[in-house]
């Protein structure tokens, strides 16, 4: 009898196996195929919206951008019901998160519940469960000083930085800057047209002025830093990023 090669047993036994369960080999994409799951990879990655965060944290930018929607609002109040020993005012609503429930992330005037205190800026993150009660999970506080300087966005000069000094005015009104602070922000962001000044936060008084004020952008809450000097025209000092994520608490 004429011998079989066991290479030739071995291949035709998995055809069989193949054939009688109905499958085929599996077939390598083309190169026209993987060109065109390349590209609509690319495609999704770039519809993702702007004002989403690593997170999951989406950008207040709806047109009660500066201020909080009622259902936000009503987190707020619910949340603080009962809460003692500070007074939180809303700045600003920043952003939300869908979990089981939302997060709200909100900047805030805090004002500690003590004679002769002075204001100061938290972070605020409520909880809303699913049912409507809702609750604090993380309170964390803006230090102003600290973001002075930092990331320069022109890559230019670094600024030093300045801690401490900051003053927070009695009264935040979101929108409307006072009128010295409009007149610097505007003078030193005629050419940085895609920010939307939302809250003036405060001053460093130096050989002139420094101003912190809060802007949005389509990306982001940013803190934008401008520079007066007793003499001359103001200059953008910084434009620092707020990452909801590093200020939730997670």
């Amino acid at each position: 009898m004429k011998k079989i090669p066991a290479l030739f047993v071995t291949v035709s036994l998995a055809a069989m196996i193949l054939a009688a369960c109905g499958g085929k080999a599996a077939e390598q994409p083309t190169t026209t195929e993987a060109v065109a799951a390349e590209t609509t990879a690319e495609q999704e990655t770039e519809s993702v919206d702007p004002g989403m965060f690593v997170g999951g944290w989406q950008l207040n930018d709806d047109e009660t951008v500066g201020w909080a929607t009622e259902e936000a609002k009503e987190a707020f109040d619910k949340a603080l019901e009962g809460f003692t020993g500070a007074d939180y005012e809303i700045i600003s609503l920043l952003g939300s998160q869908v979990v089981s429930g939302t997060n709200y992330e909100f900047l805030c005037k805090k004002t500690i519940v003590v004679p002769d205190a002075t204001p100061a800026l938290s972070f605020v993150v409520v909880y809303k469960d699913l049912q409507g009660n809702a609750k604090i999970n993380h309170v964390e506080d803006l230090e102003l000083g600290m973001f002075y300087g930092a990331e320069n966005p022109a890559g230019e000069e670094e600024f030093e930085t300045l801690v401490g000094g900051w003053t927070i005015p009695e009264s935040i009104q979101a929108v409307n800057l006072p009128a010295e602070v409009a007149s610097a922000y505007d003078e030193a962001m005629a050419n940085e047209s895609d920010y939307y000044p939302v809250a003036y936060l405060g001053h460093q008084l130096v050989s002139g002025n420094n101003y912190a004020v809060l802007c949005f952008d389509e990306k982001s809450p940013c803190l934008v830093y401008i520079y007066k000097p007793l003499n001359g025209d103001a200059e953008l000092t910084n434009i620092y990023r707020i990452n909801m994520s590093e200020f939730s608490g997670n």
